[in-house]
């Protein structure tokens, strides 16, 4: 073929990498001219172009294909704009963060003098410093767990890691629904089957209740692969007893399932009710997610990790975790063991705030009982807040919460975001409902400017 540009090809679409390939090769064979040689590489591209049937159609051609479609579909509680438009948020599920000298503050010796001397080189393990897992080792009842059985990771990739670690293709999964949606999504993109555990309805107002009989329903032996539960739940707030828990995990151990459990809120029970029991704790085919974001106010380090007493899937993380962080963060492992050090205390400080905040809510919702449907949480820093519509109509709660925000400055996220799935066949009231959360310092504040948009506004579109 020639290349002089006063000669048309029958090509009518050129490839960017074809174009590319085609001077590169007749560059090395002499087949270019030595004006062609010498022309700039826009220039031998623009001869190329010529050489097709349309000029334009040719240049076109050189637009980046689109991108695929992902197999995970978008994170709608992540990418919810009011997150990033200014709004002020009613929605943030940790407790009050800590400064950097705050949390300082409880560092003994031996860890001030870490601090000191940290180096931002790479910690010594990836799976984390075997102090620091140790650390977190200490945590637990159990014997059995070690720094061994410990892998430290932010916790977001912890719920990749150990779907990806416990799942295959065409195996079938049970998750508490509504739900923060990585639970489910990262296995559903597997092409997992998951099926719904939903609490039980109950009374107007009845706090949320997941019963262990409804599980056990969905529970196919031989079939079931994994339950993820999370407990204390977000965003309903509901927490079994110690002897729902002990039915869950006998179910899951009778199927021969693992039994996945984000932790995250483990510690923030209210009143006298007491932590349940670890899933790592509980049983071998338990894994127990947790962190130190939501807790006692830390979620700027990004550390969580994953425990559980089978060797298998801690090695099985460990090897997908060199596919995504690698290793923690170093100054992470120093403040993160700062604060398990001083964890009861800074889990008190995180009650008393979660306690006056949820002092607050209540109160809030009890003063507008044509609008707003109370459902009291067992535990946590949030409440499934059922919108009635009062004040001259009603509608979806997504609708409310974009209104709220452009006329309030206020962020209160639509309870649909944690119920992707649902169906009206599912009897889901998701829908209809917000979470609201009240472990910020600045809860009674917000409630009251809600309070008054509601007074003005109704809970209206």
């Amino acid at each position: 073929e020639s290349l002089d540009p006063r000669e048309r090809r029958p090509q009518a679409d050129i490839d960017r990498r074809a174009v590319q390939y085609l001077i590169d090769l007749r560059l090395r064979r002499g087949m270019l001219s030595r004006s062609h040689r010498r022309s700039t590489a826009p220039q031998r591209l623009l001869a190329l172009a010529h050489c097709s049937n349309s000029r334009a159609r040719c240049l076109a051609s050189l637009t980046p294909r689109p991108l695929p479609e992902l197999a995970l579909r978008p994170f709608e509680v992540e990418r919810y704009p009011g997150w990033t438009d200014g709004s002020a948020s009613l929605s943030s599920s940790e407790t009050e963060p800590l400064s950097l000298a705050e949390l300082l503050l409880h560092a003994d010796a031996d860890l001030a003098e870490r601090w000191r001397a940290l180096s931002l080189g790479y910690p010594s393990h990836n799976e984390g410093s075997p102090w620091l897992r140790r650390e977190i080792a200490s945590k637990y009842s159990t014997e059995s767990i070690d720094e061994r059985h410990v892998n430290v990771c932010a916790p977001a990739e912890a719920i990749y890691l150990a779907s990806r670690a416990l799942l295959a293709a065409d195996d079938h999964v049970v998750a508490t629904v509504p739900l923060y949606q990585s639970l489910s999504e990262v296995a559903r993109s597997m092409r997992c089957e998951v099926s719904a555990w939903r609490p039980s309805a109950g009374p107007p107002g009845a706090p949320y209740r997941f019963d262990p009989a409804d599980l056990a329903a969905l529970i196919r032996p031989g079939r079931t692969k994994l339950v993820v539960c999370n407990f204390p739940h977000n965003p309903t707030g509901a927490l079994p007893t110690a002897a729902e828990f002990a039915r869950v995990v006998a179910a899951c151990e009778a199927a021969g399932c693992y039994l996945l459990v984000d932790e995250m809120y483990r510690g923030l029970e209210h009143g006298s009710r007491e932590p349940l029991p670890a899933a790592c704790e509980a049983s071998a085919i338990g894994v127990s997610l947790s962190g130190l974001s939501k807790t006692v106010g830390l979620p700027g380090l990004r550390l969580g990790w994953l425990a559980s007493r089978s060797p298998a899937v801690i090695q099985r993380v460990a090897q997908l975790k060199d596919y995504t962080t690698i290793c923690p963060p170093a100054p992470s492992e120093v403040l993160g063991a700062v604060a398990l050090r001083a964890q009861p205390a800074l889990l008190e400080r995180s009650r008393a705030i979660a306690a006056e905040g949820l002092a607050a809510a209540r109160a809030t919702v009890a003063k507008h009982p044509a609008a707003l449907e109370w459902s009291e949480p067992a535990a946590g820093t949030f409440a499934f807040v059922g919108l009635k519509g009062g004040g001259g109509g009603g509608g979806s709660s997504e609708a409310y919460c974009e209104a709220l925000r452009s006329r309030a400055g206020l962020m209160l996220m639509p309870g649909a975001l944690f119920d992707l799935d649902a169906t009206a066949a599912d009897g889901s009231d998701a829908a209809r409902r917000v979470r609201l959360t009240y472990g910020r310092a600045d809860t009674a504040t917000l409630l009251e400017r809600w309070s008054e948009d509601i007074r003005r506004h109704g809970v209206t579109l």
